[in-house]
């Protein structure tokens, strides 16, 4: 029905998607997704599981970022660290 894209460095790859599950309107938010269109396979696997109760398997490369992503967010930024 409706969707849109964006990208800021805090958000990462983003998509914001309004659709119709099971007869019922359902907003998706997918934030920080790995690639410009990961955010949509994201989405799909979200809506497998709404639509199943089933989960879909994480590609690996998406996990991996995820632990990435983890591990630079437990850094102390550089204003953190000149406080």
């Amino acid at each position: 029905q409706l969707t849109k894209t964006g990208y800021t460095d805090l958000a990462g790859h983003c998509l914001a998607m309004r659709t119709t599950i099971n007869g019922k309107p359902v907003t998706l938010v997918v934030m920080d997704a790995f690639g410009k269109y990961t955010a949509f396979a994201d989405a799909n696997r979200l809506r497998t599981w709404m639509e199943t109760g089933k989960s879909v398997p994480v590609p690996q490369i998406a996990k991996t970022y995820r632990k990435a992503k983890d591990q630079q967010r437990s850094q102390p930024s550089v204003e953190e660290a000149d406080d």
